[in-house]
């Protein structure tokens, strides 16, 4: 996968790598520890926030991300 720098980043483009999987659960423990915000850890907070329901924190994204970025895995 080549480096793709921020600022070379448009609106709209789609950057594809390695499947990854994981689920609601694994999802709601990393935001109860780390990023605990209504919209990524209460159901009923979450839908009267804009997203309309509960989303997965930056910080887990990243943490998903980074492995499938790496090439020497």
């Amino acid at each position: 996968m080549p480096i793709v720098y921020f600022e070379d980043l448009e609106v709209g483009s789609v950057h594809l790598g390695r499947d990854c999987l994981c689920d609601m659960q694994e999802m709601l423990e990393f935001s109860r520890r780390n990023d605990p915000w209504p919209f990524h850890v209460d159901e009923a907070a979450a839908a009267r926030s804009p997203f309309g329901g509960i989303v997965a924190s930056g910080g887990f994204i990243v943490t998903l991300w980074y492995p499938l970025s790496r090439r020497d895995l």
